[in-house]
């Protein structure tokens, strides 16, 4: 039976649950484990150069945000769209946590989002080369706007198409997003899914690949499932493995939040976060629109 309350509810902690990683994330980005005190609170900082304040996040929410208010307005994927957002807000740091302040986005995605700047094509050419993890950072919006698995899988693989035109970051994006499905659809079959992609993982390398992060969020959950904690120290066990900290936490972050929702992530965490109107805005009318791809009417 649809459940508008608890989908509402998972949706928010999705969103939430990326910008919580992301933000735990900035401050240690690229320093290795034991290098820096662990995180346990948001923490201002530097960002190869940029300040950063409490709560921050960076292009990791801010281009899935631009991607979920895409969906909005469009009511479906529309490639061009998405992409002027995202040029947007690496050319004038529209949607930034703080308008104007841009940080973090990759090399990948700039010589991408450069490339449709100047042709217009939506898609770069393929490179197998490209083992980026930029579109398993984004993969939540679609998934929440998804009528299926299936679906959702589908447009993972064409939003990271947008930058990351890969196979591995598209069979991981297309993973990852089985995974959020059934996060916020049939939560106990995820650990299922997880041990029947990569079985019990040990170690993982916290370093900037699509395999990895993904690696990163299903041994997060992993520890979680084996011995039940908060959706904070999930997330925590993500950010202080240092390395691609802010990703492996949005990840992660959003993958504790399509399980546990948002009623389940720490309030102060929540509270704390850069914008937050806007991300719970975003939630709610995303959960709005999905309403319909999943032929469901309105919640009263």
């Amino acid at each position: 039976m649809y459940n508008p309350i608890g989908r509402r509810d998972k949706i928010s902690g999705m969103l939430l649950g990326l910008a919580i990683g992301d933000a735990l994330g900035v401050p240690i980005e690229t320093q290795k484990a034991g290098s820096f005190d662990p995180i346990t609170d948001y923490r201002a900082g530097e960002h190869r150069g940029t300040k950063t304040l409490l709560g921050e996040w960076s292009d990791d929410t801010a281009m899935a945000l631009h991607l979920a208010e895409s969906l909005i307005s469009r009511k479906g994927f529309d490639a061009t769209d998405i992409l002027f957002r995202w040029l947007g807000y690496l050319t004038k740091g529209e949607g930034a946590a703080r308008p104007g302040v841009v940080f973090g986005v990759g090399g990948t995605i700039q010589k991408s989002l450069l490339l449709f700047q100047e042709t217009g094509v939506p898609y770069p050419p393929r490179d197998n080369s490209i083992m980026g993890n930029g579109g398993i950072m984004r993969t939540a919006p679609v998934v929440a706007f998804a009528a299926s698995a299936g679906e959702a899988a589908l447009l993972a693989c064409l939003q990271t198409q947008l930058t990351h035109n890969s196979l591995e970051p598209l069979m991981t994006a297309g993973i990852f997003a089985h995974w959020l499905w059934h996060a916020l659809e049939q939560p106990d079959a995820l650990p299922y899914l997880i041990d029947r992609a990569f079985g019990q993982i040990q170690d993982p390398n916290p370093e900037g690949s699509c395999q990895n992060t993904i690696r990163v969020a299903g041994w997060a959950f992993q520890n979680f499932y084996k011995h039940p904690q908060s959706p904070k120290q999930m997330i925590l066990e993500a950010v202080n493995l240092g390395g691609d900290a802010d990703t492996n936490g949005a990840v992660t972050g959003a993958l504790a939040g399509a399980y546990f929702g948002a009623s389940g992530l720490h309030e102060h965490l929540i509270d704390g976060l850069v914008d937050l109107e806007r991300i719970l805005t975003v939630a709610s009318q995303l959960e709005e629109v999905s309403r319909a791809q999943l032929g469901v009417g309105s919640a009263t």
